[in-house]
């Protein structure tokens, strides 16, 4: 909740008013007056807290998404704040000018998790998904009339979405209590849904202090293997052999003539 106000502080700061914020709290219930009262000097945020705390990030956001009454909706999360070059009217624009169903932000100028998939065998019998990271820079397709903006695979979690297009799609994956991020993204290209990046429009991200974490909750997170077991439910989703993370940098050839890409044999990385 601290994260809130800081949060919601920035984008009134930032914009000079408020705007409508949805927020899906996964608990505990019980906030402090203090908490309480921050929350209260925001009328225009919609606070909604879970009675479970370990629902998934999946869940809290589809529940947010169906309180959505506009046509665009930007997606954050609770531990990012407005900076200057936080340029939400440039997001707005590709969307209201191109056929794309989602534009990113840049997270601390990190375009490092913006990122390229490719599907494929590998020289094996059996598909296989690469996540290229740092790709989209790389290969810089530029959005038209938009030069600063360019054409991406996944984006971060900071993006402008067209509400509708996610809302057919499904949402957010409940089954994936983590790598429900990966996996919209992947319908999204399934779907034919085209998503951009705007690497200059960017947010900061204010990590929350060690001392202000659920500390039951983050030991179960770290004990129970989720990471793995959820990279390989999203595997098994899509039949796949395995996931699979590059760096772009080393694993990608790239022809400026032809804009064709080859992909490097290298061992792979965190494969699941």
């Amino acid at each position: 909740s601290s994260g809130i106000n800081a949060e919601y502080g920035s984008v009134r700061d930032h914009l000079g008013f408020d705007l409508p914020i949805i927020v899906y709290d996964d608990g505990p219930e019980q906030h402090s007056d203090e908490i309480l009262q921050q929350i209260a000097e925001f009328p225009m945020l919609r606070y909604i807290v879970s009675r479970n705390s370990d629902l998934g990030i999946a869940h809290g956001r589809n529940h947010a998404i169906m309180h959505v009454k506009t046509k665009y909706f930007f997606m954050l999360d609770d531990d990012m704040t407005f900076r200057d070059n936080t340029d939400l009217a440039k997001l707005v624009s590709v969307l209201d000018q191109t056929d794309a169903s989602v534009v990113g932000a840049a997270l601390n100028r990190d375009l490092w998790f913006t990122s390229y998939l490719h599907f494929g065998h590998f020289g094996g019998t059996k598909r296989r998904m690469g996540q290229y990271h740092g790709a989209c820079t790389l290969i810089n397709q530029t959005i038209p009339n938009h030069p600063s903006c360019i054409r991406c695979d996944i984006v971060t979690n900071i993006f402008l979405a067209r509400t509708k297009d996610i809302l057919d799609i499904g949402g957010w994956d409940p089954e994936l209590k983590l790598r429900e991020h990966a996996d919209i993204f992947i319908r999204l290209k399934a779907a034919g849904l085209k998503v951009a990046l705007c690497p200059k429009v960017q947010v900061k991200h204010d990590r929350p202090d060690v001392e202000t974490w659920d500390e039951e909750y983050s030991m179960k997170r770290l004990t129970d293997n989720r990471g793995m077991r959820y990279r390989a439910l999203l595997a098994g989703k899509w039949n796949l052999q395995n996931i699979f993370d590059r760096d772009a940098r080393k694993s990608m050839i790239i022809n400026r003539d032809t804009g064709d890409i080859q992909f490097k044999d290298q061992p792979d990385k965190r494969v699941c």
